[in-house]
């Protein structure tokens, strides 16, 4: 395959789903091999920015993968490979161990992420939870499965109904604190729950597969959520930024939910609660 391959051709997308499910499903080995033992945690931008080296391992593993099979297709990876600018070209986002914080933690909510970009659109997605053994998939205008199995959001269309994700812990960086404190007090009369997933392609599959209908989450990376953001499109979810403009692969904040409608109406609750300073007064 060479970078002129059309990616039109629905033959040629399944090849690399076919590659990549085969090559995740081997990578979910190391992830399970290490989410109860003794790991070497490092810190990268924080403490609240952790990697081991079995983030290392999962890496090495797929690059090595898709060198072999596809040496003439970019890469864009989390750790140790190039973080290279998106272009036209085939390119894979990876991100080995999604919610390694959990990981350092054993707990099990936590997932291998790649996906797979040309003419700068996401064409195809897949998303190991390696603990759970699903994998998750997702190629253009093929609709999305797990196990095999096809998923689709769900049908709530009243945000007092749904069950919303985020992640508070993300207030940790000064310049987000207020926004999510704000949106998390804000929801919490507002929705039927709220849930911290911990992994961003994790709250996005989960909504693909109707079992959360609304996830939102701001200033992560690209390598998050682009494999979440086609499976999720393919199930049947909205997909947008949260101000609601067009999805861009290498804008790391997101909002997502389970059909228009609800897409509306968290929107609109984001409009309203934007720029509010939270006070919490003692009663």
């Amino acid at each position: 395959m060479t970078e002129t391959s059309d990616f039109s051709q629905d033959n040629v997308l399944q090849e690399c789903q076919e590659f990549m499910c085969e090559a995740i499903e081997k990578a979910g080995d190391i992830v399970r091999r290490g989410i109860d033992a003794v790991k070497k945690v490092e810190t990268k931008t924080s403490v609240f920015d952790l990697v081991t080296e079995y983030d290392g391992q999962v890496e090495d593993f797929l690059v090595s993968e898709i060198h072999k099979k596809y040496p003439e297709h970019k890469i864009i990876a989390e750790e140790k490979h190039a973080k290279e600018p998106l272009t036209d070209n085939p390119t894979w986002i990876i991100d080995p161990i999604d919610g390694t914080t959990s990981f350092v933690h054993g707990y099990p909510l936590v997932a291998i992420s790649v996906a797979l970009a040309y003419r700068k659109e996401l064409v195809l997605g897949v998303v190991s939870a390696p603990i759970q053994r699903e994998i998750y998939c997702a190629r253009r205008g093929k609709g999305a499965t797990m196990n095999g199995q096809k998923i689709h959001t769900s049908p709530i269309t009243n945000l007092i109904n749904s069950l919303v994700g985020d992640e508070p812990s993300l207030a940790s960086r000064d310049k987000y604190r207020n926004d999510i404190m704000v949106r998390t007090y804000a929801l919490t009369n507002r929705v039927s729950g709220i849930r911290a997933v911990g992994s961003a392609v994790l709250g996005l599959v989960y909504v693909a597969r109707g079992i959360l209908d609304v996830y939102q989450v701001i200033g992560i990376y690209p390598w998050d959520l682009a494999a979440g953001a086609i499976i999720v499109q393919e199930a049947g979810g909205i997909i947008s930024h949260p101000d609601g403009s067009p999805y861009d692969i290498m804008n790391g904040s997101i909002c997502v939910s389970a059909n228009q409608e609800l897409h509306q109406q968290i929107l609109t609750f984001n409009r309203e609660v934007s720029g509010k300073v939270l006070e919490l007064r003692d009663k």
